[in-house]
């Protein structure tokens, strides 16, 4: 998948950071035309940490936590608690007043629905989805768990994105964690595969097509390390055999219950284990 932001906030703020004011945008834009979420004089968004987590797994809840702080105490964003339970801790989020990317009501004036821009250029509130190059919009996850989603029209190919002209600049990126996940296998396995490599990076976006999660991944390099380090099969930790359409297998087969070092210790040194025996029979016709 690919996901996008704007690129004088990413240099202001962090890519990160750009990425959820990217995403705050749309939906404060949305909430704005739809005259809904209005508490204390602004309009408001909703999510938890793991529902950013879920929507950009390339980060962790330990980093939205950080980025979210960083935007509140940098007055980008104000927090509130408009939740209809006391109980829902669920953190809603506003642009704080000073702010320049704060989204822009519609009025006699202006019914386009623009927000403003750094730079002080107009940019349509539907431009700042992170899905920018399909025009759908971020879902927002509601503090009950659904999903609020709203469509919108494909952008035009003058929409102020990366492959078009026009408007403050928006770069794409491929967010798809290649490297963390081949981190993980290497340092699990002691390999050296490279995350740039086409072949593995088509079997990642495969498998993460399908639905599994980086946290799937670590799971099969565990298990298939744990079965296969020490053994003739330790050849085949690689991505072409551990991220083939074999994944779901290698993912729900059940845990190794030990080492394959372990298991196949008995046969390192035959020579041993024939002494270990054999004592171990002496012992017991003497005793």
């Amino acid at each position: 998948m690919l996901h996008s932001f704007d690129a004088d906030m990413a240099a202001r703020y962090g890519i990160a950071e750009a990425v959820l004011i990217q995403h705050l945008a749309f939906w404060i834009g949305k909430n704005m035309d739809a005259g809904r979420h209005d508490h204390d004089g602004r309009t408001w968004t909703y999510n938890t940490v793991k529902g950013f987590a879920d929507l950009y797994p390339y980060l962790s809840e330990k980093q939205v936590r950080r980025v979210l702080d960083k935007l509140e105490s940098e007055g980008v964003v104000v927090t509130g608690n408009y939740n209809k339970s006391g109980m829902d801790r669920t953190l809603w989020y506003a642009f704080a007043d000073d702010f320049a990317h704060l989204p822009k009501r519609a009025n006699a004036s202006d019914q386009t629905g623009n927000s403003i821009r750094p730079n002080g250029q107009m940019h349509s509130t539907t431009r700042a989805n992170a899905f920018a190059h399909t025009g759908r919009p971020i879902p927002d996850r509601n503090p009950d768990g659904s999903t609020q989603m709203e469509t919108t029209d494909p952008l035009p190919a003058d929409a102020g994105t990366a492959d078009g002209g026009g408007g403050a600049a928006v770069v794409k990126v491929d967010a798809t964690p290649y490297a963390e996940i081949i981190d993980h296998l290497n340092d699990l396995c002691g390999t050296g595969y490279r995350p740039t490599s086409k072949k593995t990076q088509t079997l990642i976006r495969a498998r993460i097509a399908e639905g599994y999660t980086v946290d799937d991944f670590r799971t099969v390099h565990r298990k298939k390390a744990r079965e296969w380090l020490g053994t003739d099969r330790a050849q085949y930790l690689r991505p072409e055999t551990l991220y083939s359409p074999k994944f779901e297998s290698y993912l729900h087969a059940p845990e190794p219950t030990q080492p394959a070092a372990s298991r196949h210790s008995v046969d390192a040194d035959p020579n041993a284990n024939f002494q270990r025996l054999a004592s171990a029979g002496l012992r017991g016709i003497t005793s």
